[in-house]
């Protein structure tokens, strides 16, 4: 069962290296789902929405009201107290959560870089090419159904309900952003989709 799994994990990463070396892509994902697509295939994160996460809320009103978010920096003001033993901050009413950053000037450096290259991307490509990820981890059903009636065209969500039970953990939870992505081999056919 096990090399089973991991052959599935090693041929997605295969397909993957081979379909996306030649495409240039940007994921806005409520966590740390697409990070590893852009290890695989060797690019530059063209988006701030790595090693961190926002509640379904959160995103969901961040992504329907984008062009208010898109191109917004952080700074040392953005920052706000938290319990949490990494960076927070807020950008207007929507909190960040840097949980793979170690402090708040590593947290402001690479959002501040990606984002630019974020507002580069949707100035040659468009909205339309970006690809949206949110799963309800956190959150509730209602927040999925919220965000697939987002009008956007490259968009893949994950709830509780209905998704398969190798996608959730031992409480019938859905695993991280980025367990989820390596379990792609599940999903392969919509996920590879995206980067039409």
């Amino acid at each position: 069962m096990l090399s089973r799994l991991i052959i599935k994990y090693r041929m997605t990463d295969i397909l993957d290296k081979i379909i996306l070396r030649n495409k240039d892509f940007a994921i806005i994902s409520n966590n740390c789902w697409g990070f590893r697509a852009y290890k695989i295939a060797k690019k530059p994160y063209n988006t701030p929405f790595i090693g961190l996460y926002i509640v379904p809320a959160d995103f969901i009103k961040m992504c329907a009201n984008l062009s208010r978010y898109i191109g917004c920096t952080i700074d040392k003001d953005s920052f706000i107290k938290s319990d949490m033993p990494f960076p927070v901050a807020q950008i207007q009413e929507i909190t960040i959560y840097f949980m793979h950053y170690q402090n708040e000037e590593q947290a402001i450096r690479k959002w501040n870089d990606r984002m630019a290259r974020l507002v580069s991307y949707i100035a040659a490509r468009g909205v339309d090419n970006i690809i949206f990820k949110m799963c309800e981890r956190d959150g509730e059903k209602q927040h999925v159904s919220e965000f697939n009636a987002l009008r956007f065209p490259r968009k893949i969500s994950f709830e509780k309900a209905g998704s398969d039970k190798r996608l959730k953990d031992k409480n019938g939870d859905l695993l991280t952003g980025d367990q989820l992505f390596n379990s792609r081999f599940i999903y392969y056919r919509k996920y590879i989709s995206l980067y039409k």
